[in-house]
């Protein structure tokens, strides 16, 4: 159908899916058109031709806007998505009866089956699952601290100088207290002191240290911790290249669990204080980064779930500038981030339309969508003329892009 919108209702307002019909109408004006009227039968097809292009001119779409918004929403975008004329000409036909209805809804939620995928593919979102979060992620997890083993075996069986910038660290007051109840959890767990293992353990400290005065509201603190940590972490990193490896592989249960939470807070919970989330993502590695976007993921789709007609809730958070700084932190570069831009703000479109077409109380749109239809058309549609009225139905269906 977007193929046939593109090609016929977008290049020439006629052909495959307006009608050749139609397509003379076009070049003979309004005298013209309502003469072809009086002339079409009352068939299924000619009727959808006419209801449909009633709605396009009833809206004033052109060639070009209806081009643009298929272009816009991608592949899986039908000419209902266009706009809310369209999508309520596919509700007027999915009111019909109940079995136009059920049509419709089948088409629809099987759409909508598929936004996850679309959105996580969007994302990079390896490892989620919307149906049970907890579940995939546990899984992600799983896989990443078996992929990580390696790459941690190697960086803990590695020495590591006393050079002056570890010694000064060591001596930070952050550091010490950290160093004491990583000694604590070491002798609990076994391994030697001065190994990556161990500063391993004083990184978890800290982390837990940042986190608890991020909540808290102590910025100063948070941010000297912040700082502290990473200097720590350069300083390793450089004589050991194999922990920075796995830490961008997998950064701990604990701390990726966090990273999903917060995440997931800057979509559900949007009075969060941004420079918490700043701070909190200057300090993280890629695995960490991918956790937040996986969180930030899960209220999305959670969002996109609860969208009611006349709300456009994915293009609401994707265009606040405060939603745009925090996403834009843990895409790699502009164009991962537009991508997963676009494919959101598609999906809203997408998620409303499903509204649109299949919501509401089925007395009240039964009741004023065959109006509708009636009135669009200006004639009186195969629903009041005891015509075919399912096959008028899954006609302006297939034209709408449900099939």
């Amino acid at each position: 159908v977007k193929e046939g919108a593109t090609g016929a209702v977008v290049g020439g307002v006629g052909g495959p899916v307006l009608g050749t019909t139609l397509k003379l109408a076009v070049g003979l004006g309004k005298a013209g058109w309502n003469a072809i009227q009086r002339m079409l039968t009352n068939t299924s097809e000619k009727e959808a031709e006419r209801i449909l292009r009633a709605a396009i001119d009833a809206e004033d779409l052109t060639p070009e806007f209806i081009r643009g918004e298929l272009e816009r929403l991608g592949p899986e975008a039908a000419l209902m998505d266009v706009s809310e004329g369209m999508a309520r000409t596919a509700r007027g036909a999915a009111a019909i009866d109940h079995k136009s209805h059920g049509i419709a809804s089948s088409f629809l939620k099987q759409r909508q089956a598929g936004q996850v995928g679309r959105l996580t593919e969007a994302a990079g979102g390896e490892g989620f699952d919307a149906e049970n979060f907890s579940r995939g992620f546990s899984r992600w997890l799983r896989s990443k601290s078996t992929a990580a083993s390696g790459a941690y075996d190697e960086a803990y069986s590695a020495a590591l100088e006393a050079t002056d910038g570890l010694l000064e660290l060591m001596n930070r007051p952050s550091v010490k207290s950290a160093m004491q109840v990583a000694a604590k959890n070491m002798a609990e767990e076994g391994g030697n002191m001065g190994d990556v293992r161990f500063f391993q353990a004083v990184k978890e400290e800290l982390d837990d240290r940042i986190g608890e005065a991020l909540r808290a509201g102590r910025k100063n603190e948070a941010r000297r911790l912040i700082a502290t940590k990473n200097a720590l972490l350069e300083e390793i990193d450089a004589q050991v290249p194999a922990y920075k490896e796995a830490r961008n592989i997998f950064a701990g249960e604990a701390q990726l669990k966090d990273a999903a939470e917060m995440g997931y807070e800057v979509i559900s919970k949007p009075s969060k204080d941004l420079w918490v989330i700043e701070d909190t993502l200057s300090a993280v590695g890629e695995s960490e980064q991918h956790a937040f976007r996986q969180g930030a993921l899960r209220g999305i789709v959670d969002k996109l779930d609860k969208t009611r007609e006349g709300r456009n809730v994915a293009q609401t958070m994707i265009d606040s500038n405060r939603a745009r700084q925090l996403l834009r932190m843990v895409f790699p570069d502009d164009a991962s981030f537009r991508r997963f831009v676009d494919t959101a703000e598609a999906e809203s479109t997408f998620s409303q339309t499903k509204n649109v077409v299949t919501g509401g109380s089925p007395t009240s749109r039964i009741d004023s969508d065959k109006e509708t239809l009636r009135n669009a058309t200006g004639v009186a549609a195969a629903v009041s003329q005891g015509g075919d009225a399912i096959s008028l139905a899954v006609r302006l269906f297939k034209e709408l892009g449900i099939n």
